[in-house]
Formats: C-alpha cells, sequence, structure tokens
C-alpha cells in the first residue's frame, strides 16, 4: 500500500493537508513516498493514492484514466438546506447586469478558478474572468453568516465536525447537520459539507466538497487519511485498505 505525498525542496510537506495525510496513513502502515511533481513518479500504481496540491491531483487522476469529478457544490437533493434562492449564470452577464449585484458568485464546474465572492460591483470581478471563455457561476443569495464549520462523511457517516470561520461561541443545530448525510442521495464514499449558523440562528448548508483533495481543517489524521483513501478508491474502483 503506497500514498504518494507532496512535498517541497525543502523536503517538507507542501501544505498542513499533506503533513496530516502523511502521518495518518504513516501509522495505518502505508509506505510513503514523498515526491515534488507528478512527473517525477515514473509508476503510479493503480491503487496507490496522492495527496498533493489540486494541478497534480488533476494529473494523478488522469494518469489513472480517470476524469476529475466535477466540483459537488450544491447538489440537487440538498439544495432544501440552503435556505437562499440559487441559480445558474455567467461571469460576463453577471458583470453586465448590475441587477445581479448584491449576490455570492463562485465558479461553476472550475474547483478554485476563482474565490468565490459577494459580488457589488465590477471591481468585485478582477480575476474572475477569462478571454478564453466566459465561466459559467453560481449565483445565490447573499446571506450573513455568523460561523460556520466542515462536517466529515466517511461511508454516509459524520466522522469530525471542525470550525474554520466566525464567532466560537455560535453553536449549529446538530439536527439539520445529522440530517444533509441522510438527505444525500448518490454521495461519494468520502466527502465534507460546510454549514453555517446566520444572525438569525438558523443552520444552513454554505456547500459540499469532494473527498478527493480535501482540506483537513485539524480533523484527526487518522480518520482524514480514512476519508480521502475510501474516495481514491471509489474513483478508481479499487479495495479500499482503510476501510475498518
Amino acid at each position: 500500500m503506497k500514498a504518494y505525498i507532496q512535498h517541497r525542496d525543502t523536503s517538507q510537506a507542501l501544505n498542513i493537508n499533506c503533513y496530516i495525510a502523511c502521518e495518518g496513513f504513516r501509522r495505518m502502515g502505508f509506505e510513503i513516498v514523498h515526491f515534488k511533481t507528478i512527473e517525477a513518479i515514473e509508476h503510479l500504481e493503480q491503487d496507490a493514492l496522492v495527496v498533493a496540491g489540486i494541478g497534480d491531483i488533476y494529473k494523478a487522476l488522469e494518469r489513472h484514466g480517470i476524469e476529475a469529478p466535477k466540483p459537488l457544490d450544491y447538489p440537487l437533493s440538498l439544495r432544501q438546506f440552503l435556505k437562499r434562492p440559487l441559480k445558474e449564470s455567467t461571469i460576463n452577464a453577471i458583470a453586465s447586469t448590475p441587477s445581479e449585484w448584491g449576490q455570492f458568485v463562485k465558479p461553476k464546474d472550475f474547483a478554485k478558478k476563482f474565490t468565490g465572492r459577494v459580488v457589488n460591483g465590477t471591481t468585485d470581478l478582477i480575476g474572475c474572468g477569462d478571454r478564453a471563455m466566459d465561466v459559467p457561476v453560481w449565483v445565490s443569495g447573499a446571506i450573513e453568516i455568523e460561523a460556520e464549520w466542515r462536517c466529515f462523511v466517511r461511508y454516509n457517516r459524520i466522522v469530525g465536525v471542525r470550525p474554520y470561520k466566525g464567532d466560537w461561541r455560535k453553536h449549529f443545530d446538530y439536527k439539520v447537520v445529522e440530517a444533509i448525510p441522510e438527505a444525500y442521495e448518490n454521495a461519494p464514499n468520502g466527502y465534507a459539507f460546510d454549514v453555517g449558523v446566520t444572525k438569525k440562528g438558523e443552520t444552513i448548508l454554505v456547500e459540499a466538497n469532494d473527498g478527493f483533495s480535501l482540506g483537513a481543517y485539524g480533523l484527526f489524521y487518522i480518520d482524514y487519511a480514512k476519508l480521502l483513501s475510501a474516495r481514491w478508491a471509489e474513483l478508481k474502483g479499487v479495495e479500499d485498505y482503510c476501510n475498518f
């Protein structure tokens, strides 16, 4: 069992996620192989997994003959938990339609194309355009969220919840959090969803994120490694050695 972990020129892990994953897989007996770029790996075994920057993750999936999944964002079966309007548009349409301003805009189908933001004018769109295409986007009602958490799910079971933004004194409604994975149809074997608490005290779904490349946000290292393994095994159609 091998886990390929990306590192820097200084032999340090590329980022905290790589470091945490490395510790988790090492503790579970995986052979750890460090690499700087995916091109440096001559033979990438079918049952091996890769923890790296998103660009090298996509290259690793391509080498396995796997098309990278589109971002989960707002799964249809979970939109009841958004508690705000949602629609599709394009970045050019948003830029040229002032009546659409004042809403939250994020890229659709392109992970990390730009960071989602509330658009109040054209200056907020700097860095969002693309000369080669009219970038498709999600447009949702802007809502003031006072605190946010990331909820990690492995085989339809929540394995951890970690705060990452806002007032630490606030807390979510655990019944809503438990209801989200129960309602998620055809969910991946490993993923996360973010929830927030609004000024009105309502717990809402912020978005969902796929588990093949996912920030740890302080999740226990064994749980983090197991979640990554579950999703990678599912994508490649191989046995999940961490399914215990």
